[in-house]
């Protein structure tokens, strides 16, 4: 691939990260970005989500134990749902991440990329509250709208935490593949010293 690919922004399988741009990334990264932020969504939700419902039933005045059922029952109907929503929903957020990581690519700092991303995570977000809010009537922020605020906070937190394992785990893909070249102890090659 010619330096002219690159410039021009084109996303190839055998585009790899080197000086001029340490961050660069192939499309087989972006997808499996796309896919681990899925899964940590699918992940944290339920967490969320029970968190939640436990503040809730501590308020109620319905005895736990038939809550118990019902708040499991709830937690795997609603977890399964949105998981499923949220995995249509990974190609849109696969063209959402491309021109941020392009834009990137050139900047070796881990702090601005995680920082862009959360970006993106909350203006995801809040789309996601816009539509729930207009669709749910939300005009008063209680227990019950509770509940449509949380995969709002998964999918805030999902966001930067998916780049970052995705960015490590390809960096840590390239030290593999040149065993022979030394490394530093943050996966960064070592240029070899000239004898001369």
């Amino acid at each position: 691939m010619t330096g002219e690919g690159r410039a021009r922004g084109d996303l190839r399988v055998d585009a790899v990260r080197t000086a001029e741009h340490p961050m660069a990334f192939t499309r087989d990264d972006l997808w499996r970005g796309g896919l681990t932020t899925w899964a940590l969504f699918a992940g944290l939700l339920p967490v969320c989500i029970g968190v939640n419902m436990l503040v809730y039933i501590r308020g109620s005045v319905v005895p736990i134990s038939d809550t118990a059922l019902q708040f499991l029952f709830l937690l795997f109907v609603v977890t399964l749902f949105a998981a499923l929503i949220a995995l249509l929903l990974v190609p849109l957020g696969v063209l959402l991440a491309w021109p941020v990581g392009l834009a990137l690519r050139g900047v070796r700092s881990q702090a601005v990329h995680l920082v862009a991303f959360a970006l993106l995570g909350t203006a995801v977000a809040a789309v996601y509250l816009a539509f729930a809010g207009a669709f749910s009537g939300l005009t008063a922020f209680g227990p019950g709208e509770l509940f449509l605020v949380t995969p709002a906070i998964a999918v805030a937190v999902a966001t930067p935490l998916g780049w970052w394992i995705t960015a490590r785990n390809a960096v840590r893909r390239d030290a593999r593949s040149v065993p022979d070249q030394p490394r530093s102890c943050n996966g960064n090659s070592i240029a070899p010293v000239s004898p001369d």
